[in-house]
C-alpha cells in the first residue's frame, strides 16, 4: 500500500508540475489583458461555469453535448486514496444527465452513481442559474442498494467570478441512513482559458443508524475544501485540487488531513 502510496503521489506532483508550467504564460498574458475575450468553445464556457470541479455541482446544463472529467489522488484525513468520475450529457433544453463513480469511505469499494439535472432558472433571462437534481448513489457495482439524493445548485456570474452553491440531502430507501451536504466554489477567470478559486464540501449525518454507519464504513462528518484550478487547452481540460480534510469516523476522533487531486477533462 505504501508503495503506491508513493508512486500515485510522484504522479500528482509531476501532474501539478506540469499543470503550472502550462498555465504560467497564460496567467501573464491575462495580466496583461485588460479585457480577456470570452470563451467561445462549448468546453471553455463548461469550464467558466464551473462544470468540470471536483466537488461542487453546476447550475446550468450548459452549451456542451457532452462532457467527461475525472480526478485521482489521496486523502490523509480519510487514510484512502481519492478517485471520482463522471460524464454528463444534454439530453433536451434544460434536461441533463450525470453518470458517475467514485471511491466511498476509507475501503477501496468503488460506487456508481446516476442523477437527472432539471434546470428551471436561467441567469440570462432571471439573472441566476438554478437547477434540481435527483440522484441514486449505489454502494458499489455489484449491490443495488444504495442512497437517494436530491440536491439544489445555484449559480451567480459577477465580473470574472463564477459562484456556485449545492444543497443536497440524501437517504437509503429504508430511511436508516440520512445525511445532508453543502457544496460552495468560486472560480475567477484570468484570461480566457484560465480558472481558479476554491471548492469546497461539508457533508454531516442526519441522525443514521449506528450499525448502518459502521457497516458501511460512513463517517459522521466528513469535510473538504481548498484551492481548485482548472486550465483549457483546446478541447482538454487539466484540473487540480488541494487543501483542508477532515473526517469524523461514527466511533473516534475526529482525524484532519490535506486531500491532494489531479484530473482531467473534455467535451463537445
Amino acid at each position: 500500500m505504501s508503495g503506491s502510496r508513493g508512486v500515485a503521489t510522484r504522479l500528482l506532483a509531476t501532474s501539478v508540475g506540469a499543470l503550472f508550467v502550462l498555465a504560467a504564460p497564460r496567467l501573464a498574458r491575462a495580466e496583461q489583458d485588460d479585457a480577456p475575450a470570452a470563451p467561445m468553445s462549448p468546453v471553455a464556457d463548461a469550464a467558466q461555469l464551473g462544470h468540470f470541479l471536483p466537488l461542487t455541482l453546476p447550475a446550468d446544463v450548459g452549451r456542451a453535448r457532452v462532457l467527461a472529467a475525472a480526478y485521482a489522488g489521496y486523502d490523509s484525513a480519510a487514510r484512502a486514496s481519492r478517485l471520482l468520475a463522471f460524464a454528463d450529457a444534454r439530453l433536451y433544453g434544460p434536461v441533463a444527465f450525470r453518470l458517475g463513480a467514485q471511491s466511498a469511505g476509507a475501503s477501496d469499494r468503488v460506487a456508481p452513481s446516476a442523477a437527472a439535472r432539471l434546470q428551471f432558472l436561467s441567469e440570462a433571462t432571471l439573472g441566476l442559474d438554478a437547477a434540481f437534481s435527483v440522484a441514486y448513489n449505489a454502494e458499489g457495482f455489484s449491490e443495488f442498494e444504495g442512497e437517494i439524493e436530491a440536491a439544489l445548485a445555484f449559480g451567480k456570474t459577477i465580473g470574472t467570478w463564477r459562484l456556485l452553491a449545492n444543497f443536497a440531502y440524501g437517504q437509503d430507501p429504508e430511511g436508516r441512513e440520512r445525511d445532508g451536504e453543502f457544496r460552495a466554489a468560486a472560480l475567477h477567470r484570468f484570461g480566457t482559458g484560465y480558472y481558479v478559486g476554491l471548492d469546497g464540501r461539508c457533508r454531516v449525518d442526519l441522525g443514521s443508524d449506528t450499525a448502518e454507519l459502521r457497516e458501511h464504513d460512513e463517517p459522521a462528518l466528513d469535510v473538504d475544501l481548498g484551492p481548485v484550478m482548472n486550465l483549457v487547452l483546446g478541447p482538454v481540460v487539466l484540473g487540480v485540487h488541494a487543501g483542508f480534510s477532515a473526517v469524523q469516523p461514527e466511533a473516534g476522533d475526529t482525524r484532519f488531513g490535506v486531500v491532494a487531486l489531479a484530473g482531467l477533462g473534455s467535451g463537445l
